[in-house]
């Protein structure tokens, strides 16, 4: 998402380090590394420029998200 929370990045010093960026458990989930093609799992990644909470609570906002709608053309997303 080129948001600046990955590691090192510009956003880190003062919203920390995106849970999809560092969350090993879905390495390799639809390509990514990490979670990084798996954001919509992870509470605590970005979402209409906030940090988002759960899962259940924030679902709809990452289904409007161009990202996922781009991770969902490319894979079968509802599975994984």
């Amino acid at each position: 998402m080129q948001c600046g929370r990955e590691p090192g990045g510009s956003a880190v010093d003062r919203q920390g380090v995106c849970p999809a960026a560092s969350a090993t458990m879905f390495d390799g989930v639809n390509g990514g590394r990490n979670a990084g093609r798996f954001c919509w799992r992870l509470a605590g990644t970005f979402g209409v420029s906030r940090i988002q909470g759960t899962y259940a609570r924030t679902i709809a906002t990452c289904q409007e998200c161009l990202f996922f709608k781009k991770m969902e053309a490319q894979t079968d997303i509802s599975s994984a």
